[in-house]
Protein backbone atom coordinates (compact mmCIF):
# COMPACT_ATOMS: atom_id res chain seq x y z
CA UNK A 1 0.00 0.00 0.00
CA UNK A 2 1.77 3.52 -0.93
CA UNK A 3 0.13 6.95 -0.81
CA UNK A 4 1.48 10.76 -1.49
CA UNK A 5 2.92 12.83 1.20
CA UNK A 6 4.09 16.76 0.65
CA UNK A 7 6.81 18.35 2.56
CA UNK A 8 7.34 21.68 2.76
CA UNK A 9 10.66 23.71 3.57
CA UNK A 10 10.41 27.22 3.65
CA UNK A 11 8.33 28.34 0.29
CA UNK A 12 8.89 25.08 -1.53
CA UNK A 13 7.13 22.18 -1.45
CA UNK A 14 8.52 18.23 -2.15
CA UNK A 15 7.06 14.82 -3.10
CA UNK A 16 7.55 11.88 -1.22
CA UNK A 17 5.77 8.41 -2.03
CA UNK A 18 5.57 6.13 1.07
CA UNK A 19 4.72 2.65 0.84
CA UNK A 20 3.77 0.51 3.61
CA UNK A 21 5.91 -2.32 4.51
CA UNK A 22 6.12 -5.15 7.50
CA UNK A 23 9.72 -4.70 9.15
CA UNK A 24 11.35 -8.53 9.13
CA UNK A 25 13.24 -7.96 12.44
CA UNK A 26 10.90 -6.29 14.39
CA UNK A 27 7.58 -7.50 12.82
CA UNK A 28 6.61 -3.68 12.90
CA UNK A 29 5.00 -2.20 9.88
CA UNK A 30 6.92 1.07 8.44
CA UNK A 31 6.89 3.41 5.60
CA UNK A 32 9.38 3.42 3.09
CA UNK A 33 9.83 7.22 1.70
CA UNK A 34 10.64 7.66 -2.11
CA UNK A 35 11.46 11.61 -3.39
CA UNK A 36 9.01 12.07 -6.65
CA UNK A 37 10.28 15.56 -7.01
CA UNK A 38 9.42 19.51 -6.52
CA UNK A 39 5.40 19.74 -5.90
CA UNK A 40 4.02 22.57 -8.40
CA UNK A 41 1.41 23.57 -5.95
CA UNK A 42 1.50 27.05 -3.90
CA UNK A 43 3.17 26.99 -1.12
CA UNK A 44 0.38 28.45 0.88
CA UNK A 45 -1.76 25.83 -0.56
CA UNK A 46 -2.71 24.31 2.94
CA UNK A 47 -3.61 27.87 4.31
CA UNK A 48 -5.75 28.46 0.68
CA UNK A 49 -7.21 25.41 0.95
CA UNK A 50 -11.27 25.21 1.32
CA UNK A 51 -12.51 24.68 4.52
CA UNK A 52 -15.04 22.25 2.85
CA UNK A 53 -12.62 19.78 2.46
CA UNK A 54 -12.33 19.69 6.22
CA UNK A 55 -15.16 19.61 7.25
CA UNK A 56 -15.60 16.33 4.91
CA UNK A 57 -12.21 14.75 6.53
CA UNK A 58 -14.03 15.41 9.76
CA UNK A 59 -17.52 14.21 8.75
CA UNK A 60 -15.49 11.15 7.28
CA UNK A 61 -13.99 10.37 10.57
CA UNK A 62 -17.43 10.25 11.77
CA UNK A 63 -19.00 8.41 9.83
CA UNK A 64 -16.51 5.77 10.05
CA UNK A 65 -16.57 5.94 13.68
CA UNK A 66 -20.24 4.63 13.90
CA UNK A 67 -19.63 1.08 12.49
CA UNK A 68 -15.57 0.81 13.10
CA UNK A 69 -13.25 1.28 15.78
CA UNK A 70 -10.94 4.14 16.07
CA UNK A 71 -7.49 1.65 15.89
CA UNK A 72 -9.33 -0.23 12.46
CA UNK A 73 -9.60 3.50 10.68
CA UNK A 74 -7.21 4.08 8.33
CA UNK A 75 -6.09 7.38 6.48
CA UNK A 76 -7.00 5.80 3.71
CA UNK A 77 -10.20 4.64 4.34
CA UNK A 78 -11.27 8.46 5.83
CA UNK A 79 -9.75 10.07 2.72
CA UNK A 80 -11.95 7.47 0.53
CA UNK A 81 -15.06 8.27 2.40
CA UNK A 82 -14.60 11.87 2.01
CA UNK A 83 -13.99 11.40 -1.52
CA UNK A 84 -9.74 13.27 -1.36
CA UNK A 85 -6.39 11.67 -2.10
CA UNK A 86 -4.31 10.87 1.06
CA UNK A 87 -1.97 13.46 0.05
CA UNK A 88 -4.84 15.79 0.59
CA UNK A 89 -5.68 14.43 3.75
CA UNK A 90 -2.09 15.46 5.08
CA UNK A 91 -2.16 18.74 3.29
CA UNK A 92 -5.00 19.55 6.47
CA UNK A 93 -3.89 17.12 9.49
CA UNK A 94 -0.80 15.82 10.69
CA UNK A 95 -2.22 12.06 10.89
CA UNK A 96 -5.66 10.24 12.10
CA UNK A 97 -5.03 11.39 15.64
CA UNK A 98 -4.90 15.28 14.34
CA UNK A 99 -8.19 14.31 12.88
CA UNK A 100 -9.73 12.95 15.62
CA UNK A 101 -8.89 16.09 17.84
CA UNK A 102 -10.14 18.61 15.14
CA UNK A 103 -13.41 16.39 15.63
CA UNK A 104 -13.36 16.53 19.10
CA UNK A 105 -13.08 20.00 19.17
CA UNK A 106 -15.57 20.79 16.53
CA UNK A 107 -17.94 19.04 18.55
CA UNK A 108 -17.20 20.63 21.97
CA UNK A 109 -17.53 24.09 19.75
CA UNK A 110 -21.49 22.81 19.05
CA UNK A 111 -22.28 21.81 22.39
CA UNK A 112 -20.82 24.15 24.58
CA UNK A 113 -21.26 27.33 22.96
CA UNK A 114 -21.05 30.54 25.05
CA UNK A 115 -24.57 30.77 25.45
CA UNK A 116 -25.18 27.55 26.45
CA UNK A 117 -24.75 27.38 29.96
CA UNK A 118 -25.25 30.93 30.91
CA UNK A 119 -28.35 31.13 33.83
CA UNK A 120 -30.45 33.88 32.29
CA UNK A 121 -34.19 33.11 33.65
CA UNK A 122 -36.05 31.73 36.76
CA UNK A 123 -35.52 28.50 39.00
CA UNK A 124 -38.63 26.92 36.60
CA UNK A 125 -36.79 28.12 33.47
CA UNK A 126 -33.29 27.40 34.34
CA UNK A 127 -34.00 24.03 35.16
CA UNK A 128 -36.10 23.47 31.94
CA UNK A 129 -32.64 24.63 30.06
CA UNK A 130 -30.58 22.51 32.16
CA UNK A 131 -32.69 19.60 30.99
CA UNK A 132 -32.63 20.29 26.91
CA UNK A 133 -28.58 20.82 27.22
CA UNK A 134 -28.44 17.17 29.18
CA UNK A 135 -30.58 16.30 25.86
CA UNK A 136 -28.11 17.87 22.73
CA UNK A 137 -25.21 16.16 24.51
CA UNK A 138 -26.33 13.41 24.92
CA UNK A 139 -28.35 12.99 21.39
CA UNK A 140 -25.76 14.38 19.76
CA UNK A 141 -24.62 12.61 16.65
CA UNK A 142 -20.85 12.09 17.00
CA UNK A 143 -21.56 11.87 20.97
CA UNK A 144 -23.85 8.56 20.08
CA UNK A 145 -22.31 7.41 17.01
CA UNK A 146 -18.34 7.15 17.99
CA UNK A 147 -16.78 9.66 18.85
CA UNK A 148 -16.92 9.27 23.03
CA UNK A 149 -16.05 5.47 21.87
CA UNK A 150 -13.16 6.47 20.43
CA UNK A 151 -11.64 8.35 23.13
CA UNK A 152 -12.86 5.34 25.74
CA UNK A 153 -11.18 2.71 23.58
CA UNK A 154 -7.88 4.92 22.79
CA UNK A 155 -7.40 6.93 25.98
CA UNK A 156 -5.55 4.30 27.85
CA UNK A 157 -3.64 3.35 25.04
CA UNK A 158 -2.25 6.66 23.44
CA UNK A 159 -0.61 9.26 25.88
CA UNK A 160 -1.33 12.06 23.77
CA UNK A 161 -5.31 11.39 23.11
CA UNK A 162 -5.29 10.79 27.16
CA UNK A 163 -3.41 14.27 27.54
CA UNK A 164 -5.59 15.71 25.23
CA UNK A 165 -8.62 14.43 27.05
CA UNK A 166 -7.44 15.85 30.53
CA UNK A 167 -7.67 18.95 28.45
CA UNK A 168 -10.36 18.79 27.19
CA UNK A 169 -11.71 18.19 30.52
CA UNK A 170 -9.95 21.03 32.25
CA UNK A 171 -11.92 22.90 30.01
CA UNK A 172 -15.32 21.24 30.66
CA UNK A 173 -15.01 21.73 34.24
CA UNK A 174 -14.29 26.06 33.75
CA UNK A 175 -17.01 25.87 31.72
CA UNK A 176 -19.02 24.18 34.69
CA UNK A 177 -17.65 26.29 37.07
CA UNK A 178 -18.59 29.41 35.33
CA UNK A 179 -22.73 28.19 34.88
CA UNK A 180 -22.74 27.57 38.59
CA UNK A 181 -21.55 30.65 39.30
CA UNK A 182 -24.15 32.32 37.08
CA UNK A 183 -26.66 30.63 38.72
CA UNK A 184 -25.31 31.84 42.18
CA UNK A 185 -25.22 35.19 40.45
CA UNK A 186 -29.08 35.22 40.21
CA UNK A 187 -29.34 33.95 43.54
CA UNK A 188 -30.95 30.58 42.35
CA UNK A 189 -28.38 28.46 43.03
CA UNK A 190 -26.71 25.92 45.54
CA UNK A 191 -23.38 26.02 44.89
CA UNK A 192 -21.28 27.94 47.28
CA UNK A 193 -18.23 26.62 45.82
CA UNK A 194 -18.20 26.71 41.67
CA UNK A 195 -15.23 25.03 41.78
CA UNK A 196 -16.34 21.65 43.55
CA UNK A 197 -19.37 21.68 41.84
CA UNK A 198 -17.80 21.42 38.83
CA UNK A 199 -15.49 18.72 39.83
CA UNK A 200 -19.05 17.00 40.64
CA UNK A 201 -20.81 18.06 37.13
CA UNK A 202 -16.94 16.78 35.32
CA UNK A 203 -17.16 13.42 36.96
CA UNK A 204 -21.20 13.09 35.99
CA UNK A 205 -20.44 13.78 32.52
CA UNK A 206 -17.69 11.11 32.23
CA UNK A 207 -19.76 8.62 33.47
CA UNK A 208 -22.58 9.49 30.94
CA UNK A 209 -19.78 9.43 28.50
CA UNK A 210 -18.72 6.11 29.09
CA UNK A 211 -22.48 4.60 29.26
CA UNK A 212 -22.84 6.18 25.88
CA UNK A 213 -19.47 5.03 24.67
CA UNK A 214 -19.97 1.08 25.63
CA UNK A 215 -24.09 0.94 24.86
CA UNK A 216 -23.55 2.52 21.74
CA UNK A 217 -25.99 4.83 21.55
CA UNK A 218 -27.54 7.85 23.40
CA UNK A 219 -29.34 8.16 26.77
CA UNK A 220 -32.88 7.30 26.73
CA UNK A 221 -36.00 10.00 27.17
CA UNK A 222 -36.51 8.80 30.99
CA UNK A 223 -33.26 8.62 31.72
CA UNK A 224 -32.64 12.17 30.34
CA UNK A 225 -35.51 13.33 32.03
CA UNK A 226 -33.90 11.66 35.35
CA UNK A 227 -30.69 13.20 34.99
CA UNK A 228 -32.20 16.49 34.29
CA UNK A 229 -34.30 16.21 37.82
CA UNK A 230 -31.65 15.01 39.42
CA UNK A 231 -28.85 18.09 38.63
CA UNK A 232 -31.68 20.19 38.57
CA UNK A 233 -32.15 19.26 42.44
CA UNK A 234 -28.56 19.26 42.73
CA UNK A 235 -27.84 22.97 41.53
CA UNK A 236 -30.91 25.12 41.13
CA UNK A 237 -32.81 26.28 44.05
Amino acid sequence: MSYQVIKRFGRRAYLYEVTSFRDPASGKSKGRWTYRGRHLEPVDAREQAPTPTRERLLDALAQLLASTSYAETTVGAIARCAGVTSATFYRHFHDKRALLFALVERTREQLYPAAALQAGGDAPTERARLKMFIRSVTTHAAIRDGVARAIYEMQFKDHAIDAFWRRFNVERARIFGAYVAHLNAHRIGYGDDPQTMAALLTMLAEGVRQVVALRREGLSEAEIELLGDILGRILIK
